[in-house]
């Protein structure tokens, strides 16, 4: 069985991951942004 380190495996995780998902986020807009609340967060929006 091929066992893979903690290590290892976030090595190979972030290659993947970086391969599917490259959205640029402006953080400064989101700096600008109000926090939510946990109420939000969990989907009440009332």
């Amino acid at each position: 069985m091929n066992e893979m380190n903690e290590q290892e495996f976030i090595a190979e995780m972030s290659k993947q991951i970086a391969d599917e998902y490259e959205e640029h986020v402006d953080l400064a807009a989101e700096r600008i942004q109000p926090p939510i609340t946990w109420e939000e967060f969990a989907g009440v929006y009332s």
